[in-house]
């Protein structure tokens, strides 16, 4: 009755976050595609996300999902400190603070003996005061 002719779809469809369809002619692999997107995953389903190897090769008529990749915290990174690192800023921080009471003494002292000088002097017709022993 009639002569069928069958065309093979070698296109592949990428869906990207936004919704946008990209079409990419066959053969091509997930890395090709992500060369463009860095920071993004390629999976076949939408419903459980299944990350596609770099390597793979994508299959014409499919549609592929393009998935942002979660960007790492910067909260979570710690640094190790070894006993030996923690012991030397306490020692550090110790001779610090040593050293600031010390010279609030000494500030403290200068103070205090020019309040001293100050009380002695009455005026300038006054007498220092002698003790009788």
């Amino acid at each position: 009755m009639g002569n069928w002719l069958v065309v093979e779809e070698k296109v592949i469809r990428v869906m990207e976050p936004d919704g946008r369809i990209l079409e990419y002619e066959a053969p091509i692999s997930a890395q090709q595609v992500l060369s463009n997107f860095s920071g993004h995953a390629l999976s076949d389903s939408l419903t459980g996300f299944h990350r596609l190897p770099a390597d793979a090769k994508l299959l014409s008529g499919q549609l592929y999902y393009l998935v942002p990749l979660p960007t790492p915290s910067k909260k979570s990174k710690k640094k190790v400190v070894s006993k030996q690192e923690v012991q030397e800023l306490l020692q550090v921080s110790a001779q610090d603070m040593v050293s600031q009471i010390q010279s609030k003494q000494s500030t403290n002292q200068i103070q205090v003996s020019g309040v001293e000088d100050d009380d002695n002097c009455r005026g300038s017709n006054s007498k220092p005061i002698s003790k009788s022993f």
